[in-house]
């Protein structure tokens, strides 16, 4: 959901019509599904609509949220709205009437969803995994592209087979029935590896300007700054700095765990810093339960983290002992990762460590799951000090640098 304060409109993308993976039940186009809407914020009366996807039976939804900006479009100045879908393609729209600028334009490298059929198999680019799913894209005005992280995946999905019974059911409210018979999201494609992109689009044009291929989905979106930098973390665990005219890669960093988070940039009024949270998706990069903050800056060090594998780390349930006689107990719930904050100003035993009157920023990595590594722990314990003008910047030497100028990206 995107709010525009410059006309007072609400945007945002609706999902599939259901069940999803059976549209002869719901036959028809299926109006407002997997649509772009605009509602007006102050009445909630509807502005616009278009939809995406007619007649969608890969359960596909518009899960991205929608962009607003003012940028060129066929050489003139407009107001746009553009979003791009789990089908892998991307939209632009006057923001205003709902005009369209450009219709689906491809993001991914396979788009190709045959009509399912009951009982068979049918092979499906991209997977109900997406495409482009929740993760934000980013426009750059200097350069008047817009920038998407996706992930191109496959699947095989089986459309169940009805019942005689099933034929002659009508459906109602709260009927839970996807009409899928191998899972929820189908199965994976023997002999595909599920990866990542991140590309450009020119406003101006309506066409792709380049791409550059991950090794993992991409999750988590693109964060551009007024530098010419963009940032992206990715399903391999690693940081990419970017440069947004050219697509080329200048600095990566391996945080250790996979990303599904977009980054964030934010300065003290001394420093500039980069956030991003790290530990995946349970639907995505082999699964992810880890939950860590983790925070770059000029300066800091640059020891990085292994890279960890794909494989779903999620520790083991404890189960209590039994003695014979007694009745037996229900295990407790799974410890699930936790993250500690250390606000800022604060030192990791909770003593403030600022000197000659200076503020003092802190970042911690903390870990509190049986996944996390001994680096994990150890580095959260060991900090280097760097100063800059008047403020002691203390940061943990298992966290590292980023930066803000091409030159420092470059010698990292």
């Amino acid at each position: 959901m995107t709010v525009d304060t410059s006309t007072n409109t609400v945007f945002f993308g609706t999902g599939s019509a259901t069940p999803l993976y059976f549209s002869t039940i719901r036959p028809g186009t299926n109006p407002r599904t997997d649509s772009l809407i605009a509602v007006d914020l102050g009445t909630g009366q509807l502005k616009w609509w278009r939809q995406l996807i007619a007649g969608n039976q890969w359960s596909y939804d518009v899960a991205q949220p929608p962009l607003v900006y003012d940028g060129k479009v066929g050489g003139h100045r407009r107001h746009v709205v553009s979003v791009a879908t789990m089908e892998g393609v991307w939209f632009a729209f006057d923001a205003d009437t709902g005009a369209p600028f450009y219709s689906r334009v491809k993001v991914i490298d396979r788009i190709e969803h045959p009509a399912l059929r009951p009982g068979k198999p049918v092979t499906v680019f991209p997977s109900s995994l997406g495409g482009i799913n929740y993760s934000p894209a980013s426009y750059d005005p200097a350069t008047n592209y817009v920038f998407n992280g996706a992930a191109e995946t496959a699947g095989v999905d089986i459309q169940a087979k009805l019942t005689p019974t099933q034929k002659k059911h009508k459906f109602v409210l709260g009927d839970v029935f996807l009409g899928l018979q191998n899972g929820n999201f189908g199965t994976e494609l023997a002999g595909w590896h599920d990866h990542g992109s991140i590309s450009a689009i020119d406003v101006n044009t309506g066409k792709r300007v380049w791409k550059f291929q991950t090794p993992e989905p991409e999750r988590g979106g693109v964060t551009t700054t007024a530098s010419g930098l963009g940032f992206a973390g990715g399903g391999d665990g690693l940081m990419r700095g970017f440069d947004l005219k050219t697509g080329k890669i200048l600095w990566t960093f391996q945080t250790g765990h996979q990303i599904a988070a977009g980054p964030t940039v934010f300065s003290d009024g001394v420093k500039e810093y980069i956030a991003v949270t790290v530990g995946g998706t349970p639907t995505s990069s082999g699964g992810g339960v880890f939950s860590q903050l983790q925070v770059f800056t000029l300066g800091g060090a640059k020891n990085q983290s292994p890279r960890r594998s794909s494989a779903l780390c999620k520790p083991s349930p404890r189960v209590p002992r039994r003695s014979s006689g007694r009745a037996r107990r229900r295990p407790p719930e799974p410890h699930w990762p936790r993250t500690r904050q250390v606000p800022p100003g604060s030192s990791p035993r909770g003593r403030s460590r600022s000197t000659s009157g200076a503020s003092s920023i802190r970042t911690r990595r903390w870990s509190a799951d049986g996944c996390s590594s001994q680096a994990d722990r150890s580095g959260a314990r060991r900090w280097r000090s760097t100063t800059t003008g008047s403020s002691t910047a203390r940061t943990p030497r298992g966290s590292s640098s980023i930066v803000s100028t091409r030159r420092s990206l470059g010698a990292t």
